[in-house]
């Protein structure tokens, strides 16, 4: 059940990103080289991508913030 789910969440996400590259063809995006390069064409649209649909872990602890202002 839990495996058929995952299947699921995948396809859905690589459908998405399908509309999305047919969204960024048919937009003036295309005609700047730079998004093109940087943004879509680094993005796997084809191949495998990672599914959004659970949460991982918690990262490690980031650094301590500024001290705030004496009130």
């Amino acid at each position: 059940m839990m495996l058929s789910q995952v299947e699921l969440c995948k396809l859905q996400s690589k459908d998405i990103w399908k509309q999305l590259s047919f969204i960024i063809t048919k937009s003036r995006f295309v005609r700047d080289e730079s998004f093109v390069n940087e943004v879509y064409a680094n993005a796997n649209v084809f191949g495998t991508t990672c599914c959004a649909c659970t949460q991982g872990p918690p990262g490690p602890r980031g650094p301590p913030g500024e001290a705030g202002e004496n009130g």
